[in-house]
């Protein structure tokens, strides 16, 4: 054991618990809901957030929208839009075999049903999305802990999550030389992870050699997110074995960070290198200024 911070998206043999799921209601009454004003700004807030981040926690939804306390109004607004079928809430089991206490929310019908006829945002989804594993799920989530930190900076463009190519979710900034794209790749010790890592490799590696041209105008950098130091040293170190090559990390720039950094520092501090010294792995934090 470290006497790091511990997060609680570290994946422990966890399956989701979805709430008990009500009749839908009909749309006319979601937009009844609406014009009497139950369904307001925020609420509607509430579902581009889900729309943009696939899945949230109730505190990440309260950083968003600006809020520093967790208040019977916000819970209030979740209930009626979960109620309503138009968001979907979730727990997840513990290693005693109890539900969390920590609550997660994605799209439901009429969150989907919304966000393309009422808002008219082009906006594709199936109820299985919801039910991804408790891995996927954990890799949003410290995703989203990383894109509430980047908003805070003068430099933030926009954030969001993407399935169309690798990566957990892109984060935007404003550099000197325009916008700069951050690809981060997040990564759970779920079962059997490092044969699904070591599937990822020739993906990673072909997307940062010149695959990126594809997306972006300028290159990314690219983050992948463990759970903890000795994980990111241990997905180093697949990618130097799988690739041949010891400097591959340094010749493509990919960078590290985990869990604990995201927690504990701020995002100009918190992304690192992985560097071999006299054949030892070692985690080197640099300097991140376009987060200040």
């Amino acid at each position: 054991m470290d006497n790091e911070i511990m997060t609680p998206f570290k994946y422990s043999q966890s399956i989701q618990i979805p709430d008990k799921l009500t009749n839908i209601p009909d749309f006319e009454y979601i937009m009844y809901l609406i014009s009497r004003g139950t369904i307001r700004e925020n609420e509607i807030q509430i579902i581009k957030f889900l729309k943009k981040y696939k899945f949230m926690t109730s505190s990440q939804i309260r950083r968003m929208l600006g809020l520093n306390e967790y208040d019977k109004h916000l819970r209030k607004k979740l209930e009626t839009l979960k109620k309503n079928r138009i968001i979907f809430r979730f727990s997840w089991s513990l290693e005693e075999g109890k539900p969390s206490v920590m609550k997660g929310f994605c799209i439901d019908v009429y969150g989907y049903k919304m966000i393309n006829d009422y808002l008219e945002e082009k906006f594709e989804w199936k109820m299985e999305d919801n039910l991804k594993s408790m891995e996927t799920v954990f890799s949003h989530f410290i995703f989203n802990e990383v894109a509430i930190k980047a908003s805070k900076s003068s430099n933030y463009i926009d954030s969001f999550c993407d399935i169309k190519h690798i990566g957990t979710g892109i984060i935007l900034m404003n550099g000197k030389n325009g916008q700069r794209p951050y690809v981060f790749l997040s990564a759970r010790k779920s079962n059997g992870w490092d044969i699904k890592f070591k599937e990822k490799i020739s993906e990673i590696i072909s997307f940062l050699s010149n695959g990126w041209q594809s997306h972006y105008d300028v290159k990314p950098v690219f983050i992948i997110i463990g759970e903890d130091k000795e994980h990111i040293i241990s997905l180093a170190k697949m990618i130097i074995d799988l690739s041949g090559s010891v400097d591959i990390n340094a010749r493509l720039g990919i960078r590290y960070t985990t869990d604990e950094f995201i927690a504990q520092y701020s995002l100009t501090e918190a992304f690192a290198s992985i560097d071999i010294l006299d054949g030892e792995f070692i985690v080197n934090r640099i300097l991140a200024k376009i987060f200040e």
